[in-house]
Formats: structure tokens, sequence, C-alpha cells
């Protein structure tokens, strides 16, 4: 009997440590359920239709239990946003890691990029920030969000230019800013008025700018 004793209170805390856990990947389960049904009715309804009450229908949840993870609107849209963007940033990652490393790898940002935008992650990023023109608490919310994405991306695309050999100078940036704001606006107009010709145009311009900044910092450029 004296020997078993010892054991019990180790049992005990084993059992207790690996139920917490359950509860713990419950938890994640769940906020995952939310974040992903966030972006789903952000993607196919708008910011304006995307209610609390709706989000949780969508996660299969009452509204109760939804509002234990997220209380209000504002916590749920914030949430959804650093989620979107957190799956974006891998996502963008892995798809330029099949290209060499260099030169190969900053020439292909663009289309990746733009392939990105069409997905409903960038497009539910958008429609948050789009809300928050309207909504003082979410502007609020959101400002840090987007200044944190903004270095983010900043950072990213800096990397790729040094390992392609050449200098983040103004013109690099501004061609990166360039592309960051006309790729969504064409994902927009494609769902609303597709026009592939146009889509084509711009593709080819900025790739075009981007392989004149790439010459001239190679001394090749005229």
């Amino acid at each position: 009997m004296s020997s078993s004793n010892p054991t019990k209170p180790l049992v005990e805390s084993t059992e207790l440590l690996q139920g917490r856990r359950t509860n713990a990947e419950r938890t994640a389960q769940t906020q995952r359920g939310l974040m992903e049904a966030t972006i789903d009715c952000l993607f196919r309804l708008g910011y304006g239709a995307t209610t609390t009450h709706v989000v949780a229908e969508a996660a299969g949840l009452s509204r109760g239990a939804m509002v234990h993870h997220y209380p209000t609107k504002v916590d749920l849209m914030v949430a959804a946003v650093r989620f979107a963007w957190e799956k974006e940033m891998a996502e963008m990652h892995a798809e330029l890691e099949k290209f060499e490393l260099g030169l190969p790898r900053f020439r292909a940002v663009i289309d990746v990029h733009w392939a990105l935008v069409q997905r409903p992650e960038d497009t539910a990023i958008h429609e948050v920030r789009n809300g928050s023109r309207s909504d003082p608490q979410l502007a609020d919310a959101m400002h840090p969000i987007m200044a944190e994405i903004a270095r983010d991306y900043a950072q990213c695309v800096g990397i790729l230019i040094r390992q392609a050999g050449l200098e983040p100078d103004d013109e690099l940036r501004g061609l990166t800013v360039n592309w960051v704001l006309a790729l969504p606006m064409m994902a927009f107009y494609r769902a609303a008025d597709p026009n592939r010709r146009m889509e084509e145009s711009i593709l080819v311009t900025l790739k075009s700018h981007q392989e004149f900044l790439i010459a001239r910092q190679q001394g090749r450029a005229a």
C-alpha cells in the first residue's frame, strides 16, 4: 500500500495537465474556427453585413459562446485581421521559397503578391480597414495593426532586395508601394468588373519598371 501512495498525486497531476492541454486545444480550435468564419463572411458579405451573430452562426456556435472568446465586434475584427495577415505572410514565404534565392525570387514577388491579394484573407483585411473609416473605436484598434503589417511587408521585401544583390533605395521602395496599392485595387475590380487587359497592362508596367531598376543598379541601364 505504502509503495503506491507516492505515485497517486503524480497520476492525478498528470491527468490534470492533460485535461488542461485538451481544454487549451479546444479553445484554439474554436478560435481558429471563428477566425475562418469571420474571414469567409467578410469575403462573401462585406464588413457591414458581417455581424457577430452572422459569424457565430457560420462557425456553428451560439453568440454567447462566441462572445466568450471575442466580447465585441471590434475584438473579433482585430483578431481576424491579425490571423489573416499571419496566414498571408506564411503563404507568401512558402510561395517565394519555390524560386531560386536572389534575383529570381525578387522578380517573383509581384506575381506572388498578386495571387495573394485575390484570396479571401486579403479581402477580409481590406474590408475591415474600410469599415474602420466610419467606426472610430475600430479605427483606433486598427491603426497599430496596419502599421505593423506595413512594417512586416517592407522588411520582407527589403530582405528580398538585398538577397538579390540590390540596394533598397527610394525608387525600389516607391515601386513596392506602387504594387502594394495597385494589386489590391485590381483584385477589387476583378470581383466587380473584371478587365484582364487592364490587369495585364498593370502587371507588365510594374515588372518592366522592376527590371529597369534592377538593370540600373547593376549598371546596365542607359
